[in-house]
């Protein structure tokens, strides 16, 4: 119960009430949601900023580089996430967090049905209920 449902259920919780603030701020508080986005990015910076401190790579970033490695394919998945974290701010303030969340199941339960037309396998029974549930 500790290691699968407590923690699911916490961290649902700290998601919705996270949710409901940022709303709150976005569609109340007149807040721009470009600013929004950019003022959640730079807490994201410094929170992996100081973990890597701690860690092997933050060790390997400091002897190479923090662009070592990369290649242009790298910037793929980075502008990809840049552009999320602003729809997500454009949606929550115009559609708020509950349509969010609808969408996002509605996304995913259609992800998973063209996955299964495109592989040509019929739906599983587990992905049946998590799509009912």
């Amino acid at each position: 119960f500790s290691h699968g449902v407590l923690p699911v259920l916490m961290a649902s919780f700290i998601s919705g009430l996270a949710g409901a603030i940022s709303q709150k701020n976005l569609q109340n508080g007149g807040r721009n949601p470009y600013l929004f986005s950019s003022e959640l990015c730079i807490a994201s910076v410094l929170s992996l900023s100081v973990s890597l401190l701690f860690s092997p790579d933050g060790e390997r970033i400091k002897s190479n580089g923090f662009f070592d490695q990369w290649t242009m394919h790298t910037l793929i998945p980075v502008f990809t996430n840049a552009i999320g974290g602003i729809v997500v701010g454009l949606v929550t303030k115009y559609a708020g967090s509950v349509r969010k969340g609808f969408a996002l199941i509605f996304g995913m339960v259609l992800t998973g049905v063209a996955q299964s037309i495109n592989d040509g396998l019929p739906l599983s029974l587990s992905q049946v209920v998590g799509g009912v549930l």
